[in-house]
């Protein structure tokens, strides 16, 4: 083979490998001379050196690995290859990882020939510098897949049924070779009956078929399933198998099998973590519901005999200093009413047992007591209160939380009373936005010319505990949780609040509430006023375990000519019922914690008298259990209403007659 025949064949076979050639050289080793020496565009290079040793050892000053350098000086060894050249061996190469002139260190490989000279006796040597970086990062990135993460990777023939798998050092391999090239389907077969777990092999053999990887891949353009196999060690083991349809060639696919049991491990620990921290969390919030369930009760017991005995004496009392002491007693015990209703709903909002209880409730019921418990203060005041007239809405009933909506009203309007100077107006407007035959969203619209608030303060508005004092404002208490129970409220609700104002200048709040509605045909006489209430002839059972309070209701029933008889647990008012004659008692009123029978088993107990009364005679729960769910449990045993302690006596004789209207109604109609 001549000098020229040769370099066109190796030249052919660089273009048509993957390797990218750097440079080549020619040597007369028998002479130690150099005769050419180009780069990969054939460009002569010119040097100083020109022995086939001197430039082994000035490339070898690239090389940093002291063992690829020691075996790149052996093969620019000149007496090393003239006695290899002798024995017959001709081709040699080498891969190394070298520094180029740019500073960056690539893998390379030196491929060197030898060959006798065409005419004469000199042996030449023809050497070859291909990069070869990225195909050895490749075959790096594959063994360390192969090795570290892939149990097999492989390449699918769809048409065939041919593959060649690839195995890592994990995989249940019955091949015994890294490299396989077989037919897929078998080797599925005899991995699914020696490695995969009994009970899942079936569903994995239809998993990896032919038939169903083309049907999912033709679909989707991947997919992936799990399934459990038997390590050499017998455990049990979670893999991922994945299939990836290949872009260019429709009839090809890729597939990977992943062990992911530590992943698997790791994601039940953190699942048993949470539920660990989930069930703490909730025996934490149902300590503290627990707590705030007894403090509420503690609490409300005494509160209830401050404003009890508060009113009364208030009706006896003469001097008119004295009245004005019992009307500051009064005021300061509702002021700290409101502070305790405040702290135990934000308690309930910030532990995530916030909940609204929609009932059908009339429209004359939601707004208009709130209007009724102001009205005095804004006369006091002399503010002109402007509001609908509640004719307006009497024949409509509303879906809707009716305590909620009303402690939205009551903190808006009280806002705008507190800090709207005397002489001032307050204004509340209802619009109708949108309805249908069902459905309805209404807009509220309570503006006044207060003291107003600063741009900063809006910011900050509906945060717990957040209150502005400015120059235009006068002294006044709260907590601030007013506004933010609000906005919970109405958020809850499906609506949103919108606050515009300006110091000095007023506030307006406008919020939307979204509600079923449903038309009613009115047969009740007018709304009675407070002052109007008629209990005279009216038989009241009050039931309540605490003597003080028993007497402070009873008072302010006999104040309304009602005749009262008491028992002191629900057990004894299960008997004096059931003792009575039929239709005697107009109403019971129950206390829920008292010893020997409860109040909510009592009225379970009543209800199930067999009398004529017993399913329909009023019974209203008047408890210092005042959370969302004690009205749910007392509805449940079968109350009519639930009365939080402190009682508001007017709130309680309304509740009374309307009852015993509804009862007394009912039988009239029966007859």
């Amino acid at each position: 083979m001549d000098e020229d025949v040769y370099l066109e064949k190796e030249k052919k076979r660089s273009l048509l490998s993957d390797e990218k050639l750097l440079a080549y050289a020619v040597f007369n080793l028998t002479r130690n001379l150099k005769m050419d020496y180009r780069n990969a565009q054939g460009v002569k290079q010119k040097a100083n050196i020109i022995s086939y040793e001197g430039v082994g050892k000035a490339a070898a000053k690239n090389i940093e690995n002291d063992e690829q350098k020691a075996q790149f000086l052996k093969l620019h060894s000149r007496d090393f290859l003239l006695n290899e050249y002798e024995a017959g061996n001709l081709e040699f190469s080498i891969d190394y990882r070298r520094k180029i002139d740019s500073g960056k260190i690539i893998w390379v490989r030196n491929i060197l020939y030898l060959k006798r000279e065409t005419e004469g006796m000199d042996t030449l040597l023809y050497e070859y510098c291909y990069d070869i970086n990225k195909q050895k990062t490749m075959e790096t990135m594959t063994k360390f897949a192969v090795t570290e993460e892939y149990d097999l990777i492989g390449t699918l023939n769809l048409f065939d049924n041919s593959a060649i798998m690839l195995y890592g050092e994990n995989s249940y391999n019955a091949y015994h070779e890294r490299l396989v090239e077989d037919d897929y389907e078998q080797a599925q077969k005899n991995f699914a009956i020696h490695a995969v777990v009994e009970v899942e092999q079936s569903d994995y053999l239809k998993q990896v078929s032919i038939d169903y990887i083309k049907e999912k891949l033709y679909e989707d353009g991947s997919y992936e399933f799990y399934f459990h196999m038997y390590d050499s060690k017998g455990r049990v083991r979670t893999k991922k198998k994945k299939f990836v349809l290949f872009e260019e060639d429709m009839d090809i696919c890729h597939f990977s099998q992943t062990d992911i049991t530590l992943l698997v491990e790791q994601e039940q620990k953190e699942r048993e973590m949470l539920t660990e921290a989930l069930d703490a969390a909730e025996a934490a919030n149902q300590s503290k519901t627990t707590f705030l369930a007894q403090m509420s009760h503690e609490i409300r017991t005494p509160m209830n005999a401050i404003i009890g005995m508060t009113q009364l004496a208030m009706d006896t009392a003469i001097s008119k200093d004295t009245k004005e002491y019992l009307q500051k007693i009064d005021s300061s015990s509702h002021y700290l009413l409101g502070i305790i209703n405040d702290i135990l709903d934000m308690s309930r909002i910030e532990s995530g047992r916030f909940e609204l209880h929609p009932a059908w409730t009339p429209s004359r019921d939601i707004l208009w007591p709130c209007i009724d418990m102001l009205t005095p203060e804004m006369e006091k005041k002399e503010i002109v209160f402007v509001h609908p007239q509640e004719n307006r809405y009497r024949d409509v009933e509303y879906y809707v939380d009716a305590l909620r909506i009303k402690q939205v009203f009551m903190n808006i309007l009280n806002n705008a009373l507190k800090f709207t100077p005397k002489g001032g107006n307050i204004t509340l407007k209802i619009q109708n936005e949108e309805y249908d035959d069902h459905h309805s969203v209404d807009r509220i619209t309570i503006s006044d010319n207060g003291c107003g608030m600063s741009e900063e303060f809006l910011k900050r508005i509906f945060q717990p505990f957040e209150q502005e004092r400015n120059p235009y404002s006068e002294p006044v208490q709260g907590t601030g949780l007013g506004l933010a129970l609000v906005k919970q409220i109405i958020t809850a609700s499906g609506g949103e609040i919108i606050v515009e104002s300006e110091l000095n200048k007023g506030s307006v709040f406008s919020f939307t509430i979204p509600y079923e509605y449903r038309l009613i045909k009115s047969e009740r006489a007018p709304r009675k006023k407070t002052e109007d209430a008629y209990l005279s002839g009216k038989h009241i059972l009050l039931v309540d375990d605490h003597p003080l309070n028993r007497e402070i209701a009873k008072k302010l029933l006999v104040k309304q000519g009602a005749e009262v008889d008491l028992s002191v647990d629900g057990k004894q008012a299960v008997e004096t019922v059931d003792s009575s004659e039929d239709g005697y008692y107009d109403m019971v009123l129950m206390d829920i914690r008292m010893p020997v029978m409860n109040g909510l088993e009592a009225s379970k107990a009543i209800r199930a008298l067999k009398r004529g009364d017993a399913k329909k005679v009023p019974i209203v729960a008047m408890t210092a259990n005042a959370f969302d769910e004690d009205v749910k449990m007392s509805m449940d045993a079968g109350m009519n209403a639930h009365l939080a302690k402190p009682i508001e006596p007017k709130l309680l004789y309304d509740t009374i007659c309307r009852e015993i209207e509804q009862y007394r109604n009912v039988d009239s109609a029966a007859e």
